[in-house]
């Protein structure tokens, strides 16, 4: 868990290190003619800038703590795989749509042990995406999600809603029908409770052949 938690601490100062960069771009007027700035050819871009004095080992900061950040992720992710390769929970999450080696630690580091969620409602409840219920004059009233539990599952569920929709067509068919009704972004946390949803039931029966063998 502490693995997973750190790897996603880095990433968002990661992020903070880039929008910084971005910053430094906006503020002097240089408008990028590549699609990432960050990559091979990004850098090579940023090179052929005139900054000024301040701008430029400002930027070269960033960069570097960039590259050292992103070298960090990488060992973090080494050492998560090579502790959770041998696990069948771990190697049956990754077949789920939208699921890959971060959204599988993840899920697997804050969820814990799933039989401790009697139905899949209690783990949605537990991860923060089911909407508030107000009731009044015999009259029920969705709201917004609960958020509670822990941030980190919830972010990787969601983010995990476009790659899921792109290889299934039950989950695109509900991404469809709850766009048209609630737009995007309600419609890609339907698809993050689907497929905690499918996590749950798959994780039950991983376990539950485990035992039986």
């Amino acid at each position: 868990r502490r693995l997973v938690r750190t790897r996603a601490s880095l990433v968002e100062t990661r992020t903070r290190f880039k929008n910084q960069v971005h910053g430094v771009l906006t503020q002097a007027g240089f408008i990028p003619s590549v699609t990432d700035v960050f990559g091979r050819a990004g850098r090579k871009w940023i090179g052929q800038l005139d900054f000024s004095p301040g701008d430029r080992i400002i930027v070269k900061t960033l960069l570097g703590e960039i590259d050292h950040t992103s070298q960090t992720v990488r060992d973090l992710d080494s050492e998560l795989l090579r502790q959770l390769k041998s696990s069948g929970q771990y190697q049956a999450l990754n077949t789920l749509p939208g699921f890959g080696p971060v959204t599988s630690a993840a899920f697997l580091a804050e969820v814990g042990n799933v039989w401790r969620f009697k139905r899949a409602r209690h783990l949605l409840s537990y991860l923060g995406i089911v909407p508030r219920v107000y009731s009044s004059a015999g009259k029920t009233r969705f709201g917004r999600l609960t958020k509670e539990g822990p941030p980190l599952v919830r972010n990787v569920l969601v983010q995990a809603a476009y790659p899921a929709i792109r290889k299934s067509p039950e989950l695109r068919e509900v991404y469809d029908r709850t766009k048209q009704r609630h737009g995007s972004q309600v419609a890609r946390i339907a698809v993050a409770r689907k497929l905690a949803t499918q996590a749950f039931h798959l994780l039950k029966s991983v376990s539950s052949s485990h035992l039986s063998g």
